[in-house]
């Protein structure tokens, strides 16, 4: 039951340290937004539609980066879900057997 709690705290440790990861590149993404679009404002030479493709560029990113994360979270969600049906270290990932099932005894040795 230890191991078990322990393999949980394992999977909830990488999922957190995902998440932080994760938001910490989107917000470095935002900012390079922001001043990629800054720059963007200031070139008066730049034609409309370059800025509308800049646009287009971004609004795919995010959308991809979106997809990404929704993708890993299912994933996350799925390890939970087949963690918790599974005795991982003691039967190496075979199902739990049930309580009921009787021990086998070892063969005593002939001397």
């Amino acid at each position: 039951m230890v191991m078990e709690n322990f393999a949980k705290q394992m999977i909830a440790f990488q999922k957190a340290t995902f998440d932080n990861s994760f938001n910490a590149a989107v917000m470095l993404q935002d900012q390079a937004e922001q001043l990629f679009n800054a720059s963007i404002e200031q070139a008066a030479w730049l034609p409309e539609e370059s800025k509308r493709m800049v646009d287009e560029w971004v609004r795919i990113c995010k959308t991809g980066r979106d997809e990404f994360k929704n993708a890993v979270d299912e994933n996350f969600d799925k390890l939970a879900e087949y963690t918790a049906n599974f005795d991982m270290f003691a039967t190496g990932w075979d199902i739990k057997e049930p309580k009921s099932a009787k021990p086998i005894k070892p063969a005593k040795a002939t001397e």
